[in-house]
């Protein structure tokens, strides 16, 4: 498997997409429990958003990785 190989292009995105959902969301929610929040925001977190978006980025990643791995 060629890693600049076109047909893998897609795939790659989704899954660094996925991933990027996860991370971001998963910090997000770790700071929210932690109570900590940035000075200049007003608005609190919405919880019900930060977990679909983590969902979305399991189901977003997990398709990325299994089709990079059946291509290889």
């Amino acid at each position: 498997m060629d890693i600049f190989d076109i047909d893998s292009l897609f795939p790659q995105l989704v899954l660094a997409l996925g991933l990027a959902l996860l991370a971001g969301n998963g910090l997000a929610l770790v700071q929210h429990y932690r109570g900590k929040r940035p000075a200049d925001v007003e608005r609190k977190l919405h919880l019900g958003r930060a977990w679909f978006l983590i969902g979305v980025g399991v189901i977003l990643s997990t398709w990325g990785a299994v089709t990079l791995a059946t291509r290889a």
